[in-house]
């Protein structure tokens, strides 16, 4: 069970997207959570990006895909 849960909705960020996620994973709370990533059909490299955090963080970081594209949508998801 987690204590809090970080929703990111992502679109075409691929130069912040690492700097965001550190500060997220790297926070020394004390806390269990979770970082849910709803990818908005990005057309850059964040999505890979943030595949390669998920690979790196087993378990803490989950990735979607949202279908519809609308941060209103992704946020939903």
């Amino acid at each position: 069970m987690v204590d809090c849960s970080f929703i990111v909705a992502m679109y075409n960020r691929q130069h912040t997207i690492d700097r965001c996620l550190d500060s997220i994973v790297y926070q020394r709370t004390g806390r269990t959570f979770e970082v849910i990533v709803v990818d908005d059909q990005s057309t850059d490299s964040s999505l890979e990006i943030v595949k390669g955090w998920q690979e790196r963080h087993p378990g803490l970081i989950r990735v979607f895909s949202n279908p519809e594209k609308g941060v209103a949508k992704a946020k939903n998801l």
